[in-house]
């Protein structure tokens, strides 16, 4: 006979591998097939595995002592510190209250499948630096083109400010239409 917990186990794991493979493996390929270049992140697992490429700075603070001593701290300048000390343009983050100023959102990655085994649904894409936006702007839309069905990259407008929502994006932020704020 088999125990309710136990069978349930056996039937989400599927689709558990599908999350890593739909998100982690992604985040990874773009990594080492499209930005080879440094990169924060505040889940560094999948994407520093096999990474050859370049520096990965741990924001979570799981690889990072600095990170981990000031990643509660609602002052967020020590991210974009520690970014520009390892020339780093781009970073890959879940949903967080505030970031720096200056990082601005180019995309959010979502799921295909029902989340199960990740740490959320949607990860964004954020250049932390202007100058080289166009460029992380132009290594995203190729790696878009090589993602697996049902998986999504939606963009933002260029040099838009936001952290990754709760929810997708509007349709209007998804076709890239301005709806003036009230």
């Amino acid at each position: 006979m088999l125990c309710p917990a136990y069978l349930y186990a056996l039937l989400m794991t599927p689709l558990g591998c599908n999350n890593i493979y739909e998100q982690q493996y992604q985040m990874h390929r773009f990594l080492t097939e499209f930005w080879k270049a440094p990169i924060a992140a505040n889940d560094i697992g999948y994407i520093s595995f096999r990474n050859p490429n370049h520096y990965i700075l741990d924001i979570w603070g799981l690889g990072s002592y600095t990170a981990l001593s000031h990643r509660d701290n609602e002052n967020v300048g020590w991210m974009d510190t520690l970014a520009k000390e390892h020339n780093i343009n781009m970073a890959i983050i879940y949903p967080r209250k505030t970031l720096p100023e200056n990082w601005k959102r180019i995309a959010v990655l979502s799921l295909g499948h029902r989340r199960t085994t990740v740490s959320g649904p949607r990860v964004g894409f954020y250049s932390t630096n202007p100058e080289t936006e166009p460029s992380a702007r132009d290594a995203l839309q190729a790696f878009a083109s090589t993602l697996p069905p049902k998986v999504k990259l939606v963009f933002e407008q260029p040099l838009k400010h936001q952290a990754v929502p709760d929810s997708p994006p509007s349709i209007e932020t998804a076709i890239g239409i301005h709806v003036p704020e009230d």
